[in-house]
């Protein structure tokens, strides 16, 4: 599993605000996806300069369950399957 901690957009200097969502889906620093994309609208029409998006599931996955699954299998001690 891909492990993102925190992804960034930004288009112009200045202070950015921090979005926290549950999970990261599959976007990065490359690549959008549905949810960059609707957040990129949504704070360039309100004036922000970008947006720092923090997860509480660090894993690159669009599916809250497979989160839980990765989550659930450290918490049983396999620690090498949150990588």
């Amino acid at each position: 599993h891909r492990i993102r901690r925190r992804l960034t957009r930004w288009w112009a200097p200045g202070p950015r605000p921090l979005v926290i969502g549950c999970n990261p889906s599959d976007a990065d620093a490359y690549r959008e996806d549905m949810t960059t994309h609707w957040l990129n609208a949504w704070f360039q029409l309100y004036g922000y300069p970008g947006y720092d998006l923090m997860n509480l599931y660090p894993f690159c996955t669009s599916s809250p369950a497979e989160c839980r699954e990765i989550v659930d299998r450290g918490y049983l001690g396999d620690w090498a399957s949150l990588d």
